[in-house]
């Protein structure tokens, strides 16, 4: 899925990324996005994040908003390189289908740009 295609984002710039496709930059702490109606979740172990992390950064992943229940934490290592690179992290309490908001802590200036994410088994 692209990072782009949120339904309600706070805090959040859509930029041109390195490979001239479009991502998601969080211009501050606890910005976030919103993805609804996921479908497909109920068997997935993983996701995957296709990122660039200048620093460390935390991907709270809650149900439905930036304060529904916590399902699961991404934290995303810093970098070695300055290119898209995919971090894969195991996910719990997913449902078949689901609305889910990404929620972005340990951001500082454009410290972090994610580009797609997809779950995976």
């Amino acid at each position: 899925m692209e990072a782009e295609n949120y339904f309600k984002s706070e805090n959040v710039a859509k930029i041109e990324n390195t490979i001239g496709d479009f991502s998601i930059q969080p211009i501050s702490d606890f910005g976030y996005t919103i993805y609804p109606h996921i479908k497909g979740l109920g068997d997935k172990t993983k996701l995957e994040l296709e990122v660039i992390a200048r620093e460390a950064t935390e991907i709270e992943v809650r149900e439905d908003n930036p304060d529904g229940q916590l399902l699961f934490t991404c934290s995303v290592p810093k970098n070695d390189i300055y290119t898209l690179q995919k971090r894969e992290f195991n996910t719990t309490n997913l449902k078949t289908t689901q609305s889910l908001c990404f929620v972005f802590k340990g951001i500082k200036n454009k410290s972090f740009t994610l580009n797609r994410f997809q779950f995976k088994n």
